[in-house]
C-alpha cells in the first residue's frame, strides 16, 4: 500500500466503501427496493444464519427421503463400479489375439 499512488489508494478505498454500502443495502433493503426482493433477501440471510448455527451445534440437516434414496443408490452403484475397476486392474483379462499380434 505504501507504494500505491494516491489516486489508486483513493479509488481502492472508494470501491471498498461502495461495496460495504451495497452489502448494507442488501441486508437492510433500500426504500426503492421492491418488497418481494426485501423479503427474499431477508429470507436468504435467515437461512444462511440457521445453516451456520446448525453447523456450529453439530446438527446436520437430514436429506428428504426421496433425495436420500436416490443418493444412496447412486453411491452404491459408484462403489460397485469402483470395485469392478479395481478387480480388472488386479486381474486384467487376456489380450485378444489381434491386439497380441500387433503389440508383440
Amino acid at each position: 500500500e505504501a507504494v500505491q499512488p494516491d489516486a489508486a489508494k483513493y479509488f481502492t478505498r472508494k470501491a471498498e466503501a461502495d461495496y460495504e454500502a451495497k452489502v448494507r443495502e442488501f441486508e437492510q433493503g433500500s426504500d426503492s427496493m421492491p418488497e418481494a426482493t426485501k423479503y427474499f433477501n431477508k429470507l436468504a440471510l435467515e437461512k444462511e444464519e440457521e445453516k451456520l448455527l446448525a453447523e456450529k451445534e453439530g446438527n446436520v440437516e437430514l436429506m428428504p427421503a426421496a433425495i436420500q434414496k436416490f443418493t444412496l443408490e447412486a453411491e452404491e452403484q459408484r462403489m460397485k463400479n469402483k470395485k469392478a475397476l479395481e478387480e480388472l486392474k488386479a486381474n486384467p483379462p487376456e489380450m485378444p489375439p489381434g491386439v497380441k499380434h500387433f503389440t508383440q
